[in-house]
């Protein structure tokens, strides 16, 4: 990773990119439906491209299935082929205002993406036992197993990872402001609109203030 990346610092030309990232069930995709409810934007999910390949080697998409695929993909094409591939997608529709790409897993997906164009990367997270019960909930977990859903969640944070392998953590460490945030997904579905409203102009912000050529101050995540 460069410093750059490490700083999660966009692009000053091309589409504006956000990126998700966040452990499992911290409601991502959730912040993914609102954003593009604001603003006329497009999803990805990096996530399909690795279900794509588990399907073409004949894998059912099981959470643990996906997490190893991806991991072999990765190590054989490089950490940021997913985010390559969607940057693919992206350039073929340039009707849109941007896309919100869901699901980072290694920071350099986001230094691709930054390549891209004007990067912006949120962050979700929750507590881990309000994102069990989700998990539970939604029905992703064919057992419901605390002790497994944890195992899984440290892997895809990190623990244990080879060079090439999921990195939540880290992904979310970049997430700083002014072109980053972290949104706490604690409460309701109602606040969690709240929350993503205010990233959103707090990000254009951003976005404008970095246009001006005026500096953009160093604020802080936003509230729990």
């Amino acid at each position: 990773m460069t410093g750059a990346a490490a700083e999660a610092r966009p692009a000053r030309a091309g589409p504006l990119i956000i990126g998700l990232t966040g452990p499992v069930a911290a409601g991502k995709t959730e912040v993914a439906q609102i954003l593009c409810g604001l603003a006329n934007l497009g999803y990805l999910s990096l996530a399909s491209y690795v279900r794509e390949e588990a399907r073409s080697r004949g894998l059912e998409p099981t959470r643990e299935v996906l997490q190893e695929v991806g991991n072999q993909v990765r190590r054989d094409r490089g950490p940021g082929c997913f985010a390559a591939r969607a940057l693919e997608d992206i350039a073929l529709q340039p009707q849109l205002e941007g896309f919100v790409v869901d699901g980072l897993r290694h920071p350099e997906e986001a230094e691709v993406l930054r390549r891209g164009g004007r990067f912006r990367l949120l962050a979700v997270d929750a507590p881990v036992e309000v994102r069990f019960r989700r998990n539970v909930g939604r029905g992703y977990l064919r057992q419901a197993v605390r002790e497994r859903f944890l195992e899984d969640d440290a892997r895809e944070m990190g623990a244990g990872q080879p060079p090439w392998g999921m990195q939540v953590r880290h992904c979310m460490d970049l997430a700083r402001p002014p072109f980053g945030l972290v949104i706490d997904n604690v409460g309701s579905l109602e606040a969690l609109g709240c929350k993503v409203r205010q990233a959103w102009e707090a990000l254009r912000r951003a976005g404008a203030e970095e246009e001006s050529g005026a500096p953009a101050p160093n604020g802080p995540s936003l509230p729990g």
